[in-house]
């Protein structure tokens, strides 16, 4: 099972698009220890929220309930070793998110960067990375979020990631990215897995 999760300001983007489900109340539901939130992150969220004013009330709820020390932590903690390494390969969130993984053990890092990893110079310390989706396939897999549900916040994940204007080529990397979370979340849980339920949940239209 998942015990601690890093959030990219990706997730919080994405999250907040999505007017069927909420992601802090969903995090609440996963059965976690606790959801970090990296200083840098909280910055650009903050942005965020001053630059897009119709969805700056559900931002700032949630920029609310990121404190030091509760279940939406404000995390200031990083590897310095493992900062100086990265920061200049990828964003500062990303650069916080890694390096506080490394400094707090938190082995997951959810971001909807999908070109992230790939910016990386090869080493072993790196968190097992997931998209956003990974939170709607743990949700569902772990009973939160009835079928309906699912189906609507997927529904609306698809719209926002605009995925008709897609290539088919990245539509199938896509698609298969989404297959990997899903049976990851079935992992996580110790659950069985089901193909054919796999594939029914990622093609939903």
């Amino acid at each position: 099972m998942l015990r601690k999760i890093i959030l990219d300001n990706t997730v919080f983007n994405r999250f907040v698009r999505l007017p069927s489900v909420d992601l802090f109340e969903l995090l609440r539901n996963l059965d976690l220890e606790q959801v970090l939130v990296p200083a840098e992150v909280f910055k650009e969220l903050q942005d965020f929220a001053s630059s897009f004013p119709s969805l700056a009330p559900r931002l700032n709820s949630w920029l609310k309930a990121i404190k030091p020390n509760t279940f939406f932590h404000f995390c200031t903690s990083i590897d310095p070793i493992v900062h100086a390494m990265i920061y200049d390969q990828v964003d500062k969130g990303e650069a916080h998110a890694i390096a506080q993984s490394a400094a707090t053990f938190s082995g997951f890092f959810i971001t909807d960067d999908f070109k992230f990893e790939k910016k990386l110079p090869p080493a072993n310390y790196y968190p097992t990375c997931y998209s956003s989706y990974f939170l709607l396939a743990y949700a569902d897999v772990n009973g939160f979020l009835t079928d309906d549900q699912y189906s609507n916040a997927f529904i609306e994940m698809k719209f926002d990631l605009n995925i008709t204007s897609m290539n088919s080529k990245n539509q199938k990397e896509l698609r298969q990215r989404w297959r990997t979370e899903y049976t990851a979340a079935l992992r996580h849980l110790s659950l069985p897995f089901d193909k054919k339920r796999i594939q029914r949940k990622v093609y939903i239209r």
